[in-house]
């Protein structure tokens, strides 16, 4: 994408540039420079530096991505691997008897959330990673995790998204609403699968990661769009989810504290 827009931004410098070597020119001198020049940028060459801009950012967010995916991900994993875990399948597999079947959809299931957790952070693939998480919702459809992992895919989209408003590219502003609300809408369907009244560790994640967004969403409540009632509602939600928390854990009382204090002020400011 650099290299592209690269060419792209040196051809509105000058045509004479065309065939000339653009890996010996540093992309981080061109934008300085017109940034120092911005009055003189003309349209077409702002959307170019703002997109290097963007990717550079996405690229410093990646430094340590493939690091990350040779600790995270140590077996391949196919596509046809979940295709075969079926409901038909999953049944008879784990109601079988068969021990090998069980595990292998253990294995099966472990991989494709390693692999959920770096496609995560690649924004190319967030598309193919909203399909994986499909399958899993109806392989799993009972559990909260598969909700859990799409939540976090479009959150991460949103984190994109922000960082795109942030480098003033406002085209970007409009998609954040409907992402966030569609982060909301699969946390609520991991929560409808988590236990409040005995949480065990899966349940501890989804709560805790809610009560988090809850916050969020107050504190990005103007930059979202969101409606007040529907950040006090959110809000509620995420007390409900840390008051199950707190009882087993005293380091969510400051998580508890907050949200409560972000209600205090929904009910008196609105």
């Amino acid at each position: 994408i650099i290299s592209t827009h690269k060419k792209n931004l040196l051809v509105v410098h000058s045509k004479q540039l065309k065939n000339v070597n653009l890996d010996v020119i540093s992309v981080k001198d061109l934008i300085k420079e017109d940034d120092e020049n911005e009055e003189d940028v003309d349209e077409n060459e702002a959307i170019v530096i703002q997109e290097i801009k963007i990717t550079l950012k996405l690229l410093e967010y990646t430094d340590s991505l493939d690091e990350d995916t040779r600790g995270s991900i140590t077996m391949s994993m196919q596509m046809d691997e979940l295709d075969e875990l079926t409901s038909k399948h999953r049944v008879k597999s784990l109601f079988g008897g068969a021990d090998s079947a069980k595990n292998k959809h253990t294995l099966v299931v472990r991989k494709t959330l390693a692999a959920l957790e770096v496609m995560k952070r690649i924004p190319v693939l967030h598309p193919i990673g909203l399909k994986i998480v499909g399958k899993l919702q109806v392989i799993d459809s009972k559990l909260p995790l598969p909700y859990l992992m799409e939540a976090r895919l479009h959150m991460q989209v949103l984190r994109i998204l922000t960082l795109r408003v942030v480098m003033r590219d406002l085209t970007a502003r409009s998609s954040m609403t409907p992402t966030f609300n569609k982060a909301i809408v699969a946390y609520h369907k991991a929560l409808k699968r988590s236990s409040f009244t005995n949480p065990k560790r899966g349940d501890i994640t989804v709560l805790s990661e809610f009560a988090q967004i809850a916050y969020y969403a107050y504190e990005q409540r103007k930059m979202l769009s969101l409606a007040n009632h529907g950040v006090f509602k959110i809000l509620e939600m995420g007390k409900k989810a840390v008051d199950a928390l707190v009882p087993s854990n005293r380091a969510y009382l400051n998580q508890q504290k907050q949200i409560q204090v972000a209600l205090r002020s929904m009910r008196k400011y609105g």
